[in-house]
């Protein structure tokens, strides 16, 4: 047991045929792929491409870069609307 590495299940949901990843899954394959698991192995375990993991990887960077809050489009379109306003006074 010693010196072994613990694999973890990772399985996706189906939905509508497509295999639906929860983000602890995602970050769970990320964080395997940061301890030095090559990206193939874990494509090739989890029936994943290659540029999947790096999107994945792209979106978690640009989430942590941006950790704004988040709104919902009504607050957006009511928000642009006031601009629109001031804009035009």
């Amino acid at each position: 047991m010693k010196g072994e590495i613990m694999e973890t299940a990772v399985i996706p949901t189906q939905k509508n045929g497509y295999k639906h990843w929860k983000p602890e899954q995602k970050l769970t394959l990320l964080q395997e792929w940061q301890q030095g698991t090559p990206v193939e192995e874990l494509c090739r375990r989890h029936g994943l491409r290659a540029a999947r993991i790096y999107h994945w990887k792209r979106v978690m960077e640009r989430g942590l870069k941006d950790q704004g809050e988040l709104i919902t489009k009504s607050q957006v379109a009511a928000l642009q609307k006031k601009i629109d306003e001031l804009e035009r006074a």
